[in-house]
């Protein structure tokens, strides 16, 4: 058994800032070089090694080019991990988001693409590398909640449902874009004067998928 598939390997998303960044940091202090690697995840791939300076360029922190918005990247990043780390994930902390105020359907899509559609293709394909009691962590905000209390009770139910399948949740997903785009939120249940109501909805669904 090589050195690499002894050591736990840890890829944290959108690492390249915020709690991505901290968490990265965090991790480096706490862990010995010998026995975990982490991945820094960043889109774009020069942020990451910026990040990664930032660091103090630990020996076992290494930048993972990785654009959670985009298929073929995912792709990459899966073979890269296959090719440098063993193929193997103890744990995956999908923290990449991005978060706009505007309420429109291209900015609902924008975000349901990257922070739902794209960590649900993630995950897909990197549960095949997760090792024996590994874990995927969706990391969230408390926007989920107060969305979801402001919502009507037969929503409510709907997200809260113990039978809620992917299919279903895909459905709820694209019922809110589409209710976006033909003004009729109200109608659907949503209230929707928060301005973080994307974002929750967008947690709500990602918690849902876990």
């Amino acid at each position: 058994m090589s050195s690499t598939e002894q050591k736990r390997t840890i890829l944290v998303t959108g690492a390249n800032r915020g709690i991505g960044f901290l968490i990265v940091k965090k991790l480096a202090k706490e862990s010995l070089p010998n026995s975990t690697i982490i991945l820094l995840g960043s889109r774009d791939l020069k942020r990451g090694e910026d990040a990664l300076i930032q660091l103090g360029s630990p020996s076992n922190v290494h930048v993972l080019q990785l654009d959670t918005s985009s298929r073929e990247s995912i792709i990459r990043a899966k073979d890269e991990i296959n090719q440098k780390y063993g193929g193997q994930l103890d744990v995956v902390i999908n923290n990449a988001a991005i978060i706009r105020k505007d309420l429109s359907a291209d900015a609902a899509r924008e975000i349901f693409g990257t922070n739902y559609y794209g960590v649900k293709i993630l995950n897909e394909y990197l549960f095949p590398l997760m090792q024996e009691n590994g874990r995927i962590i969706n990391v969230s905000s408390r926007a989920g909640p107060i969305v979801l209390y402001k919502a009507s009770q037969a929503l409510q139910e709907r997200y809260a449902s113990s039978t809620l399948t992917k299919y279903q949740l895909d459905q709820l997903v694209e019922e809110f874009i589409s209710a976006i785009e033909t003004n009729t939120l109200e109608h659907l249940g949503y209230n929707a004067e928060p301005s973080f109501l994307m974002y929750g909805v967008n947690t709500n669904c990602q918690k849902s998928q876990a």
